[in-house]
């Protein structure tokens, strides 16, 4: 019998130096990646389980109101201060702050109001003088603030003034109707300084002011106007009612959850 002996290939190396070739072995330390460290830590915190029980022995633990307990610290309670993160109203809310908080508004409506009489008049006279170049007045009672605006570029200037030194706007219809400084004080003494206007917001569908003296027909029947700050507290209560539900309601399903 004839046995072959396999002989092994020969590598030249260097200069005239003859090693065998083999297959070279090594290693590398272990890479760890992200989700390793998640479960080393799992191994390390984890509680040993709690025992089985026999049925007999679980049914008596549960009529005795025993109850087992299994902590696991990779979940979490549902109470509210495990819980992170904020809305999205409140989100959107702190972004639109953050926008206009740097927008120079340019406030031209004094933050003083008038409230009387005697300080319009005081208005009117220097919204007129500074409208009016060439003429000047010194008493509300000026046959002056009868006449009609010579132009528009005056009518512009005294409206400003008078809105910007009264601190109340006056609607664009009225501004285009009325044409004589006397005919804006009579509009500001009886639509403002009488309390009518605060009754209502003209931009709302409920801006028509009525009242039963308009209607002497019998089956007509006018709601009385409820005061704005009747409508707040009315307003505020309801909404304090509402956060007192919502609040229980969320801490029941809290509790539900937590208990289950």
């Amino acid at each position: 019998m004839i046995r072959y002996t396999r002989i092994p290939r020969l590598n030249y190396l260097g200069a005239g130096s003859l090693l065998p070739s083999a297959r070279q072995l090594h290693t590398t330390k272990v890479s760890s990646d992200f989700f390793s460290w998640f479960k080393s830590k799992k191994n390390q915190d984890q509680e040993p389980t709690v025992p089985t029980k026999g049925t007999q022995e679980l049914i008596s633990d549960i009529e005795a109101g025993k109850t087992s307990k299994i902590s696991n610290k990779q979940k979490l309670e549902l109470i509210p201060e495990n819980f992170i993160g904020e809305e999205e109203g409140e989100l959107a809310e702190k972004a639109r702050a953050k926008q206009i908080k740097g927008v120079p508004f340019n406030r031209w409506l004094s933050a003083k109001k008038v409230a009387n009489e005697a300080q319009l008049d005081a208005l009117l006279i220097e919204s007129y003088n500074n409208a009016w170049n060439g003429s000047k007045i010194t008493s509300a009672t000026d046959s002056k603030l009868e006449g009609t605006f010579p132009d528009l570029v005056i009518k512009f200037n005294f409206t400003k003034s008078l809105q910007a030194s009264s601190g109340y706007l006056i609607p664009d219809y009225q501004l285009t109707i009325l044409n004589t400084p006397a005919q804006f004080k009579n509009y500001i003494c009886k639509e403002i300084l009488s309390g009518k206007q605060a009754r209502y917001k003209e931009s709302e569908p409920n801006a028509i002011h009525l009242s039963s003296a308009q209607f002497t027909s019998p089956n007509i029947y006018i709601v009385p106007d409820v005061k704005p700050k009747a409508q707040k507290n009315t307003y505020r209560k309801i909404i304090r009612e509402v956060n007192i539900l919502e609040a229980e309601s969320a801490r029941r399903a809290i509790e539900q959850a937590r208990q289950s």
